[in-house]
């Protein structure tokens, strides 16, 4: 049986290099495995930011014992289609300690955004413009003064109704985001979509290798600069085999 240590906040992991079981009962309590190691008490877009922070100090802490070649595609296409779109500025949500740009010749405005202060720390250590974003957060720029939002391995986590709406008031008209959507539900997946919709966005998926379920999707409040976009998408998705 694998050992598991109490992170803090009910998220578990294994203390070791072995993989654990898909689900663990704690307590009476069933515990579902991410990321091969890390075991949650719910599903990731119903964790608080306390469990949210806990699970990105995990896996950026033990990111050896973790196999990378998916994420490493995803982030190398989301940054291949966001260089052929050539926005002036864009914002990387939900950063992380492995940003998707550096700061050597930057060809744009980037803002990093995380609900980690640690990850903003660092991401401000490498030069980088960074803030804290989290659910009553307020974004310190005008309306429409952005042109992309890229998320890469973060939809599956909450986003509050403001952060939401912080986000389609600061992207341009034209502007898009543009991120990949995994371990949530078919009703889960389709209140996001929603949400999403609500906020005058129109949104396209497309399928990414990495198992069932897992999702490029594409969104922007102009139906015209969408397609536009999801051409670009497209052309990279067929060229990435």
């Amino acid at each position: 049986m694998v050992k598991l240590v109490h992170a803090g906040d009910s998220i578990y992991f294994v203390a070791d290099a072995s993989l654990g079981p898909k689900r663990y009962e704690i307590d009476g309590r069933t515990y579902e495995r991410f990321m091969d190691f890390i075991y949650l008490p719910a599903p990731t877009e119903e964790l608080t930011v306390a469990q949210t922070v806990i699970v990105n100090t995990l896996r950026h802490r033990y990111r050896r014992r973790v196999e990378w070649s998916l994420n490493t595609y995803v982030r190398g296409l989301l940054c291949r289609i966001n260089d052929q779109l050539a926005p002036a500025s864009v914002i990387e949500l939900g950063v992380g300690f492995n940003p998707l740009y550096n700061s050597f010749a930057l060809q744009f405005e980037y803002l990093c955004l995380d609900l980690d202060e640690l990850a903003v720390t660092a991401a401000r250590g490498r030069g980088l413009r960074a803030d804290l974003f989290r659910d009553e957060s307020k974004l310190s720029m005008p309306d429409n003064a952005v042109d992309a939002i890229l998320a890469a391995y973060v939809l599956h986590f909450a986003l509050s109704a403001n952060q939401l709406d912080e986000l389609a008031r600061v992207l341009s008209p034209e502007g898009y985001l543009i991120g990949n959507v995994y371990r949530r539900s078919a009703v889960s997946r389709a209140a996001l979509l929603a949400s999403l919709q609500d906020r005058d966005f129109f949104v396209q998926s497309r399928r990414l290798r990495g198992g069932e379920g897992h999702e490029l999707w594409i969104a922007s409040p102009d139906a015209r600069s969408l397609a536009g976009i999801t051409r670009v998408a497209d052309a990279e998705l067929g060229g990435a085999t």
